[in-house]
């Protein structure tokens, strides 16, 4: 209980969605940056998977934004080599197409764009 109470007392910039689960309606402040980082896992009997996504976010305008997402991402094969690459790069764009008054209910579109730049292996 003592954790959540201390977390809760971090600034708002501090707080944040984790990047590439969930995304809200809101957009970046025109020529402010947001960079969202995480860490993934996953697990089977013999592979373990990581990766280590990075996403850079720029405003535009009130109602849009620009991003990417890139990173790096490794697996662990239990008998055989092991595999290293970076990933695919993707770029994002948001825009918040209607909104009530107060900010209450927003609809947004977000159109991305995954370029394959990881290796094959």
């Amino acid at each position: 209980m003592k954790h959540v109470l201390l977390l809760s007392l971090l600034p708002g910039t501090a707080l944040a969605v984790s990047p590439l689960v969930t995304d809200d309606a809101g957009t970046v402040e025109p020529g402010r940056r947001q960079l969202n980082a995480g860490y993934q896992f996953s697990r089977t009997a013999s592979v373990s998977s990581h990766s280590f996504p990075i996403n850079p976010v720029l405003g535009l305008s009130s109602r849009g934004e620009l991003g990417a997402t890139f990173g790096y991402q490794w697996t662990e094969n239990s008998g055989n080599s092991d595999a290293n690459s970076i990933t695919d790069l993707t770029l994002a764009t948001k825009w918040r197409l209607w909104q009530t008054a107060g900010d209450k209910l927003q609809l947004s579109s977000r159109l991305d764009l995954k370029l394959p730049t990881a290796s094959r292996d």
